[in-house]
């Protein structure tokens, strides 16, 4: 059984230092995605964005977004700080559809528990048990769609941290 913090992990943070000056991260990472035709990515300035190439893509898949940061205290080492999760269209689907689910289903619900009260009969007040099996369906999908992912976030995973030498972050 999974627990709750991964039934709740929503888009992954990450925090991770490597070896290598910021001028030689950038480097390696520009290096490594000329080199892999696993991956495909993109660099503007000190932030970088890697995807799985658009044959491989599909509604699910995820993007591994990250910056990397010069370290004041130590200028031999850089800092890498990003994010891996569904693309920002699907993300930001799944953020309007629980939004407008929640917020129809409640002023519907409200709308038919006060006529209720009044003593007036409605099918209004069915809305609330509908919004609920919405919310979960739409949970559940979400769920499907990170198990669909999943081999892909290990790709870009495994990509980031092989090439840095990392074997643990944070």
């Amino acid at each position: 059984m999974k627990p709750i913090e991964s039934l709740l992990h929503i888009r992954p943070r990450f925090n991770l230092c490597v070896p290598y000056s910021f001028e030689e991260a950038i480097e390696i990472i520009s290096k490594e995605i000329k080199n892999n035709p696993n991956i495909k990515g993109k660099i503007v300035d000190n932030h970088v964005l890697l995807d799985v190439p658009l044959k491989d893509r599909h509604y699910f898949s995820p993007q591994l977004s990250f910056r990397i940061e010069h370290r004041e205290d130590e200028p031999q080492r850089a800092c890498i700080k990003g994010i891996i999760g569904p693309r920002p269209g699907v993300w930001a689907m799944f953020l309007y559809m629980y939004i407008i689910i929640g917020m129809v289903g409640a002023v519907v619900s409200m709308y038919g528990f006060a006529l209720k009260n009044l003593g007036t009969e409605n099918n209004y007040t069915y809305a609330l048990p509908i919004t609920i099996v919405l919310l979960l369906s739409s949970y559940v999908s979400s769920k499907f769609g990170e198990e669909k992912g999943k081999d892909q976030v290990e790709l870009l995973k495994r990509f980031l941290l092989d090439n840095f030498h990392v074997t643990h972050y944070v």
